[in-house]
């Protein structure tokens, strides 16, 4: 590698989402270009008791990183 060749610099994107739109994210990441790095599946942290307060429904989640140019 040369010394004067220059790198572009890039950011982590983290989205963490439910698994039905991480389907979705992953589509748009697609179309986009955007390769996926790592998806898994992970489990909310808060009681269950919160999540149906806030409507937020089953507490199944998606984690998708992705490596993007800044």
């Amino acid at each position: 590698m040369n010394s004067s060749e220059k790198h572009e610099p890039f950011r982590s994107l983290i989205l963490i989402t439910t698994p039905k739109l991480a389907h979705k994210a992953s589509e748009l990441f697609e179309k986009g270009a955007v390769p996926v790095q790592y998806e898994w599946n992970a489990v909310g942290t808060a009681p269950s008791e919160i999540i149906d307060i806030l409507g937020l429904g089953s507490p199944d989640r998606t984690v998708l990183i992705c490596m993007l140019p800044k």
